[in-house]
């Protein structure tokens, strides 16, 4: 029955997005036989990825991380908090939006990509640590908010737009195949381990998140850049781009993967049917994560070429298509099904995975309205940040507890694979084809903050519900 439960969720995802690309594909025109044959085969790739995925991450992770965090307790503080640094680090160093942010920023700020991916994993892995030390003090999470994102806006005065939108959009790079389940797994692990309070068991990945968003802004501020904007496309072949694909996510996994098998084998003592109940959880895991990645990166050129026929339409199309894009791309996303997965799982069905799903969906619509509007008749992205940020952390103070940490980790998830692969090159294509149009720059910031405010009127709406039943009317 669960088998099914996963098959289910995983054809739900995809073939709304197959078949909505497909009509696309053939709105705009232009594409061939072989091209329809890249998107179904890349499709049903995605489809098998996702299955494997949903269906290996409770026994690879969720059960597993949660003995381990339990075993942790055991000792000092000092070496359980250096033991979730580490571990937390090599999933970051595993995760494949890390590599795609670090190869795109570098090319916009003339650095290596090492150092980036290295830099940007040190941060968020601080960050994580940060913020479970947050629950383990009682700090409210609403206040953590509050202080980073006040740090956030001194960059403002020092940052034009240009390097404001490189900045926002670095917010999405610690979220995705992996830093996701993971991440939502220990937090959940420690906070029922620590007895806190249930509201503690999210927000961790805005927290990682905020940490790469704070270098990026320091570095910049730092040595500010300015060239051309980042293309999406490739010439690599179909089969190349998918080998390049899951090769770089492949070798990516395995220092994860060694870290992970040691703890397991040395802090857990446990019978061997549930060693390699966990090894092939693992195996299947990671290459859903492998499938997944690979598959999606076929996309690109796909929607690229998508949004030159679209942009021949006139600029009502291309608005309109770009907000069904957006709509779509959040149910084909897997970091957002894992993440209302477990929401569904930690409250026990009181919030449903649905509304979470809906929340990011609308979130990532709105985004690319707003962006498609701004490449048209371009407005400043430190005003419209300044705004959403404002408006954001004003709204904290009237939604739910429980939804801040949900709220802002929702924004977090919405800017995964999938964001990079479709709404992305959606938005460079158009951009390129408006020669005094802005930059595409910003997206995955407003990818980031566009959820995070829809999730917040859920949690006003459900705070009202809720003291409306409590007096009884």
């Amino acid at each position: 029955m669960e088998a099914l439960k996963y098959l289910k969720d995983s054809v739900l995802s995809v073939v709304p997005f197959f078949i909505v690309l497909l009509v696309l594909m053939l709105i705009s025109g232009g594409f061939v036989f072989m091209d329809y044959a890249v998107l179904t085969i890349s499709s049903l790739i995605m489809l098998v990825g996702m299955f494997l995925l949903f269906s290996s991450i409770k026994a690879s992770l969720e059960d597993a991380l949660s003995l381990l965090v339990s075993a942790l307790l055991k000792h000092s503080v000092f070496v359980i908090l250096a033991l979730i640094f580490v571990f937390t680090l090599f999933s970051f160093l595993a995760e494949p939006n890390v590599v795609v942010f670090a190869k795109q920023f570098s090319s916009f700020a003339s650095s290596s990509v090492l150092f980036f991916v290295v830099v940007v994993s040190l941060s968020a892995s601080v960050f994580l640590v940060l913020s479970i030390l947050r629950c383990v003090v009682k700090i409210p999470a609403k206040t953590a908010f509050l202080i980073l994102y006040l740090l956030f806006f001194v960059s403002f005065i020092f940052l034009d737009d240009m390097n404001l939108g490189a900045v926002t959009d670095s917010a999405g790079a610690a979220t995705g195949l992996i830093t996701v389940p993971f991440i939502t797994s220990i937090s959940s692990a420690i906070v029922r381990n620590l007895n806190s309070s249930e509201n503690d068991s999210y927000g961790h990945l805005a927290f990682s998140s905020l940490g790469v968003l704070l270098f990026v802004a320091l570095y910049l501020m730092l040595f500010p850049s300015s060239p051309g904007v980042v293309t999406s496309s490739s010439n690599d072949s179909v089969f190349l781009s998918l080998l390049k694909s899951a090769l770089s996510s492949f070798l990516s996994l395995i220092p994860f993967a060694v870290v992970y098998f040691v703890l397991q084998f040395t802090l857990l003592s446990s019978s061997r049917y549930v060693y390699r109940t966990r090894i092939f959880g693992f195996v299947f895991m990671s290459l859903g994560i492998v499938l997944i990645f690979s598959s999606s990166s076929l996309f690109v050129s796909l929607v690229s070429r998508i949004a030159d026929g679209v942009f021949k339409m006139g600029f009502v199309a291309t608005l309109i298509i770009g907000t069904i894009l957006g709509l779509i791309t959040a149910f084909a996303e897997p970091s957002c099904s894992v993440f209302a997965i477990n929401i569904e799982n930690v409250t026990s069905g009181r919030i449903n995975r649905v509304l979470i799903r809906i929340a990011i969906a609308l979130g990532l619509s709105l985004t690319m309205a707003v962006f498609i509007i701004r490449l048209y008749y371009p407005f400043s992205l430190k005003v419209f940040f300044l705004f959403m940020y404002a408006l954001i952390l004003t709204l904290m103070f009237f939604t739910h507890p429980m939804f801040i940490g949900i709220a802002f980790d929702a924004g977090a998830v919405g800017a995964g694979v999938m964001s990079g692969v479709v709404l992305l090159p959606y938005i460079l294509q158009i951009g390129e084809n408006l020669p005094n149009s802005s930059t595409g720059f910003g997206i995955i910031g407003g990818i980031v903050s566009f959820p995070i405010l829809i999730t917040e009127i859920l949690g006003i709406i459900y705070r009202i519900k809720i003291n409306k039943s409590q007096k009884g009317e």
